[in-house]
């Protein structure tokens, strides 16, 4: 278990018990903050607070199965202010979730599972929050703060399209399941894949196209197929009709039936960089070029797939 002190601008992934405390770089407009997790199935309810310094909550974003609704409130001085009650339930016992809180220089905006649900207008300053607290019957996979793309511009990030898509979000999606990169594929972008083997695996694939899976004309850029038997995890490229060199080093086999996994793919001006469970696991040198035409990713075969997001 990783401790919940460590700072969260870069991402981190935790397994804990109800009320987590993660702080919080300064918050400004355009600051997006990313909750990822799993719904208890005897849960009741469960929150996610933006804290201030002086321990007031200036955001709550509470769940409530009992009533079937969505609570939106603000904490003052130890007194609870008025509710904003949505009579609606995006999130389900026993599941997944991704919730985005997106910060305006008026409101919060709030996501889940990729859909716009709530806004809330401001009750302090947003410089005031530091912490991320969560609580209730739910379990904690992922949580992540994102500055503005101009400040991720501004200290060195990789070079991006001028004008760069939305982060996708996708949970609980069916096996296999395509998404398209609207805007191709650049040096900085990161795909992160969580899920799970099913019981009792052969192999699964997870494939970066250039053209809809399973074309005779479209090309892979990147095949990655863990092989249970071989207790391997495969790469290669399908390009112009053949199959290249299999490339199987890295790490011990990082996947088990039946246990949660966590793959980001981070792509660089000449390779891709596969990381499992928060370790680097593999490099792979781009063998189709452009990259930037590759406009499709696929997962397939033996994954309950849980969450999908890019950006």
């Amino acid at each position: 278990m990783h401790s919940s002190q460590q700072g969260s601008s870069a991402g981190q992934a935790y397994y804990p018990v109800p009320g987590t405390r993660v702080p919080l770089k300064a918050l400004v407009s355009g600051t997006i903050i990313e909750v990822r997790g799993f719904v208890h199935d005897s849960a009741t309810w469960f929150s996610i607070d933006l804290e201030t310094s002086r321990s007031d909550l200036a955001l709550r974003i509470c769940p409530r199965f009992d009533s079937n609704c969505v609570v939106l409130c603000c904490r003052r001085e130890g007194r609870w202010e008025s509710e904003q009650v949505v009579p609606s339930l995006p999130v389900l016992q026993n599941k997944d979730f991704i919730v985005l809180i997106l910060v305006e220089p008026t409101e919060y905006k709030v996501a889940f599972n990729g859909s716009h649900f709530a806004s809330y207008q401001h009750r302090f300053p947003v410089a005031a929050v530091n912490a991320l607290c969560i609580d209730g019957g739910m379990s904690l996979h992922w949580t992540e703060q994102r500055p503005p793309v101009d400040m991720l511009t501004m200290a060195g990030h990789p070079a991006m399209p001028k004008h760069p898509p939305p982060p996708i979000a996708v949970a609980n999606p069916p096996t296999p399941h395509t998404q398209e990169l609207s805007l191709g594929c650049y040096p900085g972008m990161l795909i992160h894949i969580g899920g799970r083997p099913t019981p009792y695996p052969d192999r699964f694939a997870i494939d970066m196209t250039y053209g809809f899976p399973g074309r005779l004309d479209t090309q892979v850029a990147l095949h990655i197929n863990p092989r249970f038997g071989e207790k391997q995890v495969v790469r290669n490229a399908f390009i112009n009709g053949c199959w290249g060199r299999e490339e199987c080093g890295g790490r011990r086999f990082p996947f088990s039936a039946g246990a949660h996994f966590d793959m980001i793919i981070q792509v660089q001006h000449d390779c891709f960089k596969v990381t499992i469970n928060r370790e680097h696991f593999a490099t792979f040198y781009h063998r189709f070029q452009p990259v930037a035409n590759v406009n499709y990713l696929c997962v397939s075969g033996d994954i309950i797939i849980t969450s999908i997001k890019i950006r």
